[in-house]
């Protein structure tokens, strides 16, 4: 009977798995690449692709949640459908779920509540007058993380599927830097409307947002790769990536690579392997940034030359010979370190000391950027800064108008009541806000500046504004919280790693940028991978 009873549950358990397994691989690998209509209707096909794909799986699931409830009804008098439910009892809360999991559902509550009392509930409940990031689309979102953290028998194929399938993306892309539209996507649109089109993505601010995801992923995959065939497919892949994502035109990849080059060295330098191939990567971003730079003013031409151009911090370094210069020098120094590490009569490891000299050298950093911030905005020293006073300068204009969008949000927010601070106007109603507010900042708005913001291009302020500051207070505790859980639970996978500074880097450019159904439900899907991957090494280790 024992045996039986097992049986049933072994393979209730693998069809579930299954099924996680089928949407995991449509998301990794299907929907980055997925259109239907060239950039005609982009937005909305990759968000019907993505529910569609969520909801079909999560029935699929009931239906056998059911099947099995009804054998065990028969047969066992419902003993497991019973211990199933004890363990959602508030007692047993600690044992079966994680911290992140309580957050993600206090979430998905939030953004229930936040419609249901605005003044705009069906807007708010599916998104219409925005981006489709209504309360369904956040729900769906959290069930997919559930799904797959849950269900999902992790594999290391699912990370090498994402990354092909980010090989044809960022590929695709940079043809399109270089004009070639090899897909024929751009056809009939304007010349001034073409370049801020591109792959499978639409605009560019989408394209180097999911940029963001595969960098993360294939940069850590690299540095921890145990075999040369690995480490060599991971570079190339890194180094396409990093190509795609200075060529897509948007400043929001310069906080990705931020990110990981800010914060690998934490993760790498406890080996000398793993400081030799931080070092390569770093080696890798410049060469491709100089490289670029010369293709630029060879190419580039007086009106409209055969590549879009480089723009921005790409264009300062890809314009400076002294970028020449760093890229050698670093790769001498990977020379160096290959052959300080072959030395036999060292240890492969090299303690704490590397990780502590980066940490005050992150920290340091940091001072400087805090000291130019205050002496540009506060000091009344920006003439100073020349070309970076775009950069440090924080005004209406900054960040391509950003600056205002953000003040335009915090204005709005401090005239809200009580519990629309607390709860917002709902989910993706930050553009009725702003066309029924009728100040100056409205004013301008439309007369100065002749746009209608929808998005506050800035994730977390968005959050704020449409859900309130509880709804962005249990956003921001279910990501640190999943984050911390992956490292502490296995820090030493690189698999889990790689999901986590996948994570990292979009949470990173989300700064500047807005949450999309078109990209934003990859970022959930590497989340939810990433907690797969930490159960199955849980599993595996016996924690």
């Amino acid at each position: 009977m024992e045996k039986k009873e097992s049986d049933l549950r072994s393979e209730i358990n693998r069809l579930m798995s299954r099924i996680a397994g089928i949407l995991a691989l449509a998301l990794l690998f299907v929907f980055p690449i997925y259109v239907e209509d060239r950039y005609a209707n982009i937005l909305r096909a990759k968000y019907r692709f993505y529910y569609l794909c969520v909801l079909i799986a999560l029935g699929l699931v009931l239906i056998l949640a059911l099947v099995f409830a009804f054998i065990d009804f028969l047969e066992y008098r419902g003993n497991h459908v019973k211990a199933y439910f004890t363990r959602l009892t508030p007692k047993n809360w600690k044992n079966n779920f994680t911290l992140y999991e309580g957050a993600l559902i206090c979430f998905m509550l939030a953004a229930v509540i936040s419609a249901l009392q605005s003044e705009y509930f069906y807007e708010s409940v599916w998104g219409n007058e925005g981006r489709y990031s209504g309360t369904f689309l956040l729900l769906v979102y959290g069930v997919s993380v559930l799904l797959i953290g849950r269900l999902l028998r992790f594999k290391q194929w699912y990370l090498e599927a994402f990354l092909v399938s980010s090989l044809l993306v960022c590929l695709f892309g940079i043809t399109d830097y270089f004009r070639l539209d090899v897909m024929g996507f751009k056809k009939g649109l304007a010349w001034g409307a073409s370049d801020i089109f591109t792959s499978t993505f639409g605009n560019i601010n989408t394209y180097t947002a999911f940029a963001a995801l595969p960098i993360g992923v294939a940069a850590v995959l690299y540095t921890m790769a145990d075999t040369t065939k690995k480490a060599a497919w991971y570079y190339i892949c890194t180094i396409i990536f990093l190509t795609a994502g200075i060529t897509g035109q948007s400043d929001n990849i310069y906080l990705t690579l931020a990110v990981v080059f800010g914060f690998l060295p934490f993760y790498a330098f406890g080996t000398k392997k793993g400081i030799r191939r931080y070092v390569l990567l770093l080696a890798a971003l410049f060469t491709v940034i100089r490289v670029l730079g010369f293709v630029d003013m060879a190419m580039k031409g007086p009106d409209r030359g055969q590549v879009i151009g480089l723009g921005g911090p790409a264009r300062m370094l890809g314009y400076f010979s002294g970028t020449t210069a760093i890229a050698a020098a670093l790769w001498l120094m990977a020379a160096g370190i290959y052959w300080w590490e072959r030395k036999k009569s060292q240890t492969c490891h090299v303690g704490k000391w590397p990780r502590r000299l980066w940490g005050g050298f992150v920290i340091s950093v940091i001072a400087v950027i805090l000291g130019v911030l205050y002496d540009a905005n506060v000091a009344g020293n920006s003439a100073r800064y020349g070309a970076l006073s775009n950069y440090v300068i924080f005004n209406d204009s900054w960040g391509t108008d950003r600056g205002f969008a953000w003040r335009f949000a915090m204005e709005l927010y401090d005239r809200f009541p009580l519990m629309h601070k607390l709860f917002g106007y709902g989910p993706d109603t930050f553009g009725i806000l702003t066309t029924r507010y009728t100040g100056s900042t409205a004013a301008k708005m439309y007369e100065e500046l002749g746009v209608i913001y929808d998005s506050v291009h800035n994730a977390y302020l968005q959050y704020l504004v449409t859900i309130g500051s509880i709804g962005l207070t249990v956003y921001m505790l279910f990501l640190t919280s999943a984050i911390t859980w992956m490292v502490r639970t296995a820090r030493k996978s690189p698999a889990v790693m790689a999901c986590v500074f996948a994570v990292a880097c979009y949470c990173g450019q989300a700064v500047v940028n807005i949450d999309l159904p078109a990209v934003t439900p990859a970022f959930w899907t590497i989340l939810a991978v990433g907690a797969a991957a930490v159960r199955a090494e849980t599993e595996k280790t016996g924690a």
